[in-house]
């Protein structure tokens, strides 16, 4: 009996932990993601922009050219 209620105990504990750990991983995730996602965004802004120049100066040398 002793060996069930300690085993009951360890899972009860382990589900408690698993929680808390699910908020932390959130908390990371989160933290970490953010950045990386608006370091791509300024990223792709930054290559897009180039991008469209690019083709500007093409479009504007077949009109007046």
């Amino acid at each position: 009996m002793k060996f069930f209620r300690s085993k009951w105990n360890t899972r009860s504990a382990t589900s408690r932990f698993k929680g808390k750990n699910m908020i932390a991983y959130c908390l990371i995730w989160m933290t970490h993601y953010i950045p990386l996602v608006l370091v791509w965004q300024y990223r792709a802004a930054r290559i897009l922009k180039v991008y469209n120049e690019r083709a500007h100066q093409e479009v504007t040398l077949r009109t007046f050219a």
